[in-house]
């Protein structure tokens, strides 16, 4: 589509967003209903790794609400 740009993720590009996303929260800049976001956000999880911090939901579960809100 005209004037659309998809998003590149990267480990670098996740960690910003969910940094980003994580303030948000703690300042109440962002609300959420209870439901599949705030479930996803519960079940989010980070790893420290030798390159980074590695952002995802555990193994079988989804982080597309986290992602989207992100």
């Amino acid at each position: 589509l005209p004037g659309i740009e998809g998003y590149k993720f990267s480990s670098t590009s996740k960690q910003q967003l969910m940094e980003g996303l994580s303030a948000a929260i703690q300042q109440e800049r962002i609300r959420f209903p209870e439901g599949p976001i705030a479930a996803e956000l519960r079940d989010f999880e980070f790893q420290y790794t030798r390159t980074g911090v590695r952002y995802s939901a555990p193994e079988g579960l989804h982080d597309d609400c986290v992602m989207a809100l992100a």
